[in-house]
């Protein structure tokens, strides 16, 4: 955005739309167009847990810095039969001002009556807790060296990478799997106003919606 607004390059791309603010500092007009959407996902270091579900209580309480442990009663009664360890949870965020951090506050922020309060949406908030790093890369580097740990980082990353992803749950109360197919049940309820600036921080679908395989 920037060097959109220095006039260094004639077209940008992030993840969090220029404010009204910073586009008339362009002299010329900003015209935002909505090119590709992605997901975020939740991976972690949990020795032989798989399939591990998280609720939006408890997603946005290890967020919060006030889940700290992962054998806490709220973790577990959404994984019965899972042994989770009486370990730490090491939360590990983004150092880096990044629109995957603002997309993935503005979401806890919708679930969140505390998140939105404090820290809130922002690029580079002041989190309550975890390390940081910079970049998916280094996220992810974080949280398969450190034994308890978890993060946030871009969907398709996780899967070329062959990360494990908590399933979360939505707004109707289902936990869901990551995946291409949840997530473009999610984007499909985009509404686009007219500047064609649009969100989805709490996905109205239940479940993934059946469409016709990609074809290339």
């Amino acid at each position: 955005m920037k060097s959109v607004i220095d006039k260094t390059v004639d077209f940008g791309a992030s993840d969090a739309a220029m404010s009204d603010e910073d586009m008339a500092k362009v002299d010329g007009g900003v015209q935002l167009l909505p090119m590709t959407a992605g997901c975020i996902v939740l991976t972690y270091n949990l020795k032989g847990v798989t399939g591990l579900k998280l609720s939006r209580a408890a997603y946005a309480g290890i967020f919060l810095g006030k889940l700290k442990q992962w054998n806490d009663p709220l973790i577990k009664k959404d994984n019965a039969g899972v042994v989770l360890p009486d370990q730490p949870i090491n939360v590990v965020v983004r150092a880096d001002g990044s629109g995957t951090t603002f997309v993935f506050t503005k979401h806890l922020s919708a679930i969140s009556p505390d998140f939105a309060k404090n820290p809130g949406v922002n690029k580079l908030p002041n989190w309550p807790t975890g390390t940081r790093s910079k970049g998916n890369e280094g996220v992810t580097a974080s949280v398969m060296m450190t034994p308890g740990a978890i993060g946030y980082i871009e969907y398709g990353y996780a899967k070329s990478q062959n990360l494990p992803m908590a399933s979360l749950e939505n707004k109707a109360g289902d936990f869901v799997e990551p995946s291409t197919a949840s997530a473009q049940a999610a984007l499909a309820t985009a509404q686009f106003p007219d500047n064609l600036i649009a969100w989805v921080p709490d996905p109205e679908a239940r479940m993934p919606i059946r469409l016709p395989p990609i074809r290339g």
